[in-house]
């Protein structure tokens, strides 16, 4: 019995931190959830919530949206008024 303690233990461990976090990117948050971009946190610098924002995305076109804040404790970051698709 100690044998099998002292063999599952270090391997529980190990396997035990990436329990409980959702699939995606490690935040517990779902599949294809992602931070806001750093375009889209610049987009709303000196804005409030509800503003309309644009800012250029990863392939080089504008994104048009509006400020808004994603948690209390995050800055305003500008959301696309068409979210991009799922992940695959």
């Amino acid at each position: 019995m100690h044998t099998l303690i002292t063999t599952l233990l270090p391997l529980l461990l190990f396997l035990a931190p990436g329990q409980g976090q959702g699939p995606g990117n490690g935040q517990g948050k779902g599949p294809g959830h992602r931070p806001p971009p750093p375009e889209a946190l610049e987009a709303c610098v000196d804005m409030e919530a509800g503003e309309a924002c644009a800012f250029i995305g990863r392939e080089g076109d504008t994104i048009e949206g509006t400020c808004f804040t994603p948690s209390q404790d995050k800055p305003l970051a500008c959301r696309p008024s068409q979210p991009p698709p799922p992940q695959s």
